[in-house]
């Protein structure tokens, strides 16, 4: 074990390479560093291959990978040229040890960089350690972001994973041509593909994630890398090629890979690694393809083709449409009669295409072919717009849509008023049982939010069935949800954020005096309106005073918001109060006190870890302190956080 890995610190090096210009050694040289002079040169050995490239076609990259040690190194490289026009190369590497630099942390680096090549080049002789909190915010900031963006590599990331649950041994190269495909990265959204394919494979596959977000060659020993070109077969064993094109004859992989894919973009999973993957076909990676063929088809529901023996190839899944080049948006239109429309898309796509080399069209291209499709698809599922539901109340539009449940803004035509309609949804697929449950659990939020009125929980007018399907009729709120502000916003001043928490403590207060706990607070169930802040979605709440109203032994709540005896399915009020805790470190810090890349690893940080001690939280900190309190007895009740919080936001008006 290294020294970095005893310390669990970041140590930054500074490399130069001036092409070994006819004198001996590398010619990599570190110019500055923070370890020692002997362990950067140790370092600079190791890295020597990936710190240059003579090609005329280099370009800036990120690269991960490992040293002998153990160390994780995350390389920032900048191509240039000395002062007698020689190629050379800058490099910024980062080493640390595999549970501080972990895959997605260093993909967020990676997505737009940590450093600047200016600072690289100046930098000489001894350096600080790295600053881990601002590398922490800044993977944080970005993480999100790109999980939006994964639908715009849709088709990189069904490719890909096509291959690797053929050969989950192999690396891969993936062919960055002059000419993108539609649906396929450039060099800058490379990043969103390799967190695509982490998200889905995680510790399925086995070793280190290293990759190269842009190289110039592919015989690097990485698992992921990108290049412009690909050299003559040399017959050794190299990588998995993919390009952005149509295989000749689509295979049963490509389906599998869709399915799993589909699955990562609609679920928008916290954890990575896909279920169907990580739990149903654990340990699939070591198993022959024929046998993993037949388990993934078991576990993903494939009907074989008729007739078909299991060799044969599988048809193209529905949900990729007519061609490779997947456009939900242009195929959306098209079934809800929009062909002209479409047509004109197509057009006016081929015309304005940005260039690869233009960064910030690019990014806003990438952010235009993600957003489009989800407008496109709200209005495909709007078909119940002018609808009038239940002979009184008539939908309007559609407000958002969840796992569960479709919200309406809609009309009383009986009260003459706007109101919100949550329409219970039911998956094709589900038993009658579960359809029942999930109606059960209808009941229990109507019930639960109608024995309450308060002005901070949102009020419910009305429950009943419709066409089979369970509705909910409740006051409507013009307000915006607080994850969203979090996101738009970023980070909220302590103060602010105290004055909106104030409200939600009084909520509670409310709440566990009427003898419900609602377990599932987050800002995603926290509409903020103007100055009014309003706590919604009973849907998981439990009555004290009725027993057996959930799934028995079933753990219900989202986990990063779940307090340690939720964990173990023994929620008490005071369960409800970590949640605000949670929510209220989030909104000051830009970021949960507690993190995982997978279930096990959130369920050891809630339950055993403690939290990184707030930077932003001026006089919350205390209170949040207590409200993270691991036991819940020493937590505080709604009505004293509600009189802390007040207070706080009273330092604002004084």
């Amino acid at each position: 074990m290294s020294d970095f890995q005893k310390r669990f610190s970041v140590h930054q090096v500074a490399f130069h390479w001036d092409g070994n210009h006819g004198r001996e050694g590398t010619g990599v040289n570190a110019v500055a560093h923070s370890c020692s002079a002997q362990r950067a040169e140790e370092l600079g050995r190791e890295l020597g291959p990936l710190l240059f490239s003579r090609a005329a076609t280099a370009g800036p990259s990120v690269v991960r990978t490992q040293s002998r040690d153990g160390d994780i190194m995350l390389v920032q490289r900048w191509p240039t040229v000395d002062r007698g026009g020689r190629p050379m190369t800058i490099s910024h590497v980062l080493i640390g040890a595999p549970e501080i630099m972990k895959t997605r942390w260093c993909l967020g680096l990676s997505y737009g960089g940590w450093h600047s090549q200016e600072k690289a080049e100046l930098a000489r002789g001894h350096l600080a350690e790295v600053n881990r909190e601002a590398l922490d915010e800044l993977a944080i900031r970005r993480l999100p972001e790109m999980m939006e963006l994964l639908p715009t590599v849709q088709q990189a990331l069904v490719l890909v994973t096509a291959e690797l649950l053929r050969d989950p041994t192999q690396r891969v190269s993936l062919l960055l041509e002059e000419q993108t495909p539609v649906g396929w990265p450039d060099r800058d959204a490379v990043p969103l593909v390799y967190l695509g394919l982490f998200m889905i494979f995680h510790d399925w596959l086995d070793g280190q994630w290293t990759f190269a977000t842009y190289d110039t060659v592919d015989t690097h020993p990485l698992r992921l890398m990108s290049v412009p070109r690909w050299e003559p077969d040399t017959g050794v064993a190299g990588p998995l090629r993919v390009m952005g094109r149509r295989p000749d004859v689509p295979r049963f992989e490509h389906m599998a890979a869709a399915r799993l894919v589909k699955h990562l973009l609609t679920q928008r999973q916290e954890f990575a690694g896909v279920p169907q993957l990580v739990v149903g076909l654990a340990d699939g990676a070591v198993l022959g393809w024929e046998q993993r063929r037949e388990r993934l088809r078991e576990i993903l529901g494939i009907a074989r083709p008729n007739g078909a023996r299991a060799v044969a190839p599988a048809p193209l899944p529905a949900e990729l449409g007519p061609t490779w080049e997947w456009d939900r948006d242009r195929d959306q239109e098209r079934e809800s009669g929009g062909e002209e429309k479409a047509q004109d898309r197509e057009r006016a796509r081929a015309t304005r295409r940005p260039a690869a080399s233009e960064t910030g069209r690019l990014h806003h291209a990438l952010r235009t072919r993600h957003e489009a499709p989800t407008v496109s698809a709200a209005r495909h599922l709007a078909g119940h717009e002018g609808l009038l539901v239940d002979d009184r109340y008539l939908l309007t539009a559609l407000i958002g849509q969840g796992g569960m449940a479709r919200v309406w803004r809609g009309h009383d035509q009986r009260l003459k008023r706007p109101v919100a309609v949550k329409e219970i949804l039911f998956e094709s697929a589900m038993t009658l049982s579960e359809r029942a449950s999930l109606t059960a659990r209808m009941q229990i939020e109507a019930q639960a939010a109608a024995r309450m009125r308060h002005q901070n929980i949102v009020a419910v007018h009305d429950a009943f069935h419709f066409q089979g399907t369970p509705w909910i009729v409740m006051e409507y709120v013009p307000g915006t949800g607080l994850d969203v502000l979090m996101r738009d916003e970023g980070p909220l001043p302590w103060k602010h954020a105290a004055a909106l928490g104030a409200q939600v403590a009084d909520a509670l207060a409310h709440v566990h005096a009427a003898g419900v706990i609602h377990r599932d607070l987050k800002p995603g169930n926290i509409l903020v309106c103007d100055a009014r802040v309003i706590l919604t979605d009973f849907g998981i709440s439990r009555m004290l005073d009725v027993p057996g109203v959930t799934t028995a032994g079933k753990v219900i709540g989202t986990l990063p918001y779940m307090s340690p005896e939720q964990l173990y399915n023994k929620p008490v009020p005071a369960s409800d109060l970590w949640a605000l805790g949670v929510t209220m470190y989030e909104a000051v810090e830009g970021h949960r006190p507690f993190q995982g890349d997978t279930q096990p690893e959130l369920f050891d940080a809630i339950r055993q870890h403690p939290f990184p001690p707030p930077r932003r939280a001026g006089a919350l900190t205390a209170l949040l302190t207590a409200l993270l309190d691991k036991d819940a007895a020493r937590r505080p009740h709604a009505q004293d956080t509600t009189r802390t919080l007040r207070g706080a936001a009273g330092e604002a008006r004084a």
